[in-house]
């Protein structure tokens, strides 16, 4: 039982999430769906972040294959697993954010200067915005011991 307990503790060292990160990662994107673009527009370029380390992922969890680290493996194909499973939702979602980019992308093709006057609320991918940084971070989420 200890020797589990030590390779976990060893694993599973917290490293600290500085305000600083944390503010220059997600502050231009919230600040730009709050001035510039619709939250569609971060939806989108969200589940993209999110693709792009999927792939990246892939390469690490194979590479682990190779070498059959056990522990190891198992953490980082938990955490593709969760990748995988965010941007399946994501992809199936986009069906529902497609209207309103495509009538955006008219309305800035037109040359309108505000095209939704009501759709610029940067709280709406707060949650979204979580999941993917924390994602792509490379943190887990740690279940609640019961």
């Amino acid at each position: 039982m200890s020797h589990f307990c030590e390779r976990r503790a060893k694993c599973s060292v917290p490293t600290s999430i500085s305000l600083w990160s944390v503010l220059t990662t997600t502050g231009p994107l919230l600040a730009s769906v709050h001035f510039l673009i619709p939250h569609q527009m971060a939806f989108v370029i969200l589940l993209l972040v999110l693709l792009v380390a999927l792939i990246s992922e892939d390469s690490k969890v194979r590479d682990l294959t190779n070498t059959r680290s056990e522990y190891k493996l198992k953490t980082q194909s938990s955490r593709y697993n969760l990748m995988a499973m965010l941007s399946l939702l994501l992809i199936v979602l986009i069906p529902f954010n497609a209207p309103v980019l495509a009538v955006w992308g008219r309305n800035i093709w037109a040359d309108y200067r505000n095209p939704f006057p009501g759709d610029w609320d940067a709280l709406r991918i707060l949650p979204l915005l979580a999941l993917v940084w924390l994602c792509v971070s490379g943190r887990s989420i740690k279940p609640r011991p019961l």
